[in-house]
């Protein structure tokens, strides 16, 4: 093989085991209003929110029943599409096609 090709393989692998190694410290933060070391993404989802131009509708994580959690700030509702969730509105995009 050309020397390039070696070096060029060298130089990727040797990038490739620096972002491993330096992933290996990232941990969740803990501060003295949260602590989020022990924590898990388990039953989110907005079925609408809407900023600007975009839309989104989205579940994410794994589905754990469970019952509402609230505080003096926040409440979360567990589910995949809770009830509560807003609904969405219905843009009005006409569509006008030549030939």
């Amino acid at each position: 093989m050309k020397r390039g090709l070696w070096i060029g393989m060298l130089l990727g692998l040797i990038t490739g085991l620096l972002i491993m190694h330096s992933a290996a410290p990232l941990r969740a933060q803990v501060s003295a209003n949260y602590d989020l070391s022990w924590n898990t993404i388990d039953n989110g989802g907005v079925m609408c929110s809407i900023g600007g131009s975009y839309q989104l509708s989205a579940t994410l994580g794994q589905a754990d029943a469970d019952a509402r959690s609230t505080s003096s700030n926040y409440a979360l509702n567990p589910g995949w599409w809770n009830i509560n969730a807003p609904t969405c509105s219905a843009i009005y995009l006409p569509v006008v096609l030549r030939t």
